[in-house]
């Protein structure tokens, strides 16, 4: 049904393109993509707005109004605006709570994410085990990896990396600067 809504109005080659790049993928990893963000924001976002509820509400002063409160508790912008609206040290309370409540909010999501990232990375680690040795990155038994001069160390090749586009690196390029200079 969604893939129906998306061919409307257009032409047989554009229907055979996008079924091929569904096909193949590659718009489904989009699919993916917006999927997680758009559910990683929502989840995220709804426990950020819990913590700061129930900070706010039990930080609040018990000289504010209940409507006052009420609106306090939504969202932080709401808070500013009804601390501003507030007498003297009432709206700073107001403020002051809110923003407490804020940051406990974004700290707790903050948390989170990291434990979430942390648990990632462990189980990529432990699912894709040790590289057996000399498969590492530049193969070689010195290390592997690309030499500080810009050389394909560890492959026998003293020829120098570049970018996709066909540069070089820009250590490489002032290296070799510099030897031009000297020669």
């Amino acid at each position: 049904m969604v893939m129906w809504w998306d061919f409307i109005g257009r032409s047989h080659e554009e229907i055979e393109s996008a079924r091929k790049d569904w096909m193949d993928s590659t718009r489904f990893g989009e699919a993916c993509h917006e999927l997680g963000l758009g559910l990683g924001i929502a989840i995220l976002g709804s426990v950020g707005i819990a913590v700061y509820r129930s900070e706010v509400s039990d930080t609040l002063p018990a000289a504010l109004p209940a409507d006052a409160a009420s609106r306090v508790q939504d969202t932080i912008g709401s808070a500013v605006y009804e601390a501003g609206r507030l007498p003297g040290e009432l709206g700073t309370a107001v403020l002051d709570a809110a923003r407490l409540a804020f940051t406990d909010g974004l700290l707790f999501v903050s948390v989170i994410c990291t434990v979430v990232t942390l648990l990632t990375v462990f189980a990529v680690a432990f699912l894709l085990g040790p590289l057996p040795k000399g498969e590492g990155h530049g193969g070689g038994e010195s290390g592997g990896g690309a030499g500080g001069d810009g050389t394909a160390e560890g492959t026998g090749s003293h020829e120098s990396l570049e970018t996709v586009d066909g540069r070089r690196p820009d250590h490489h390029r002032q290296a070799t600067a510099t030897e031009d200079q000297g020669h």
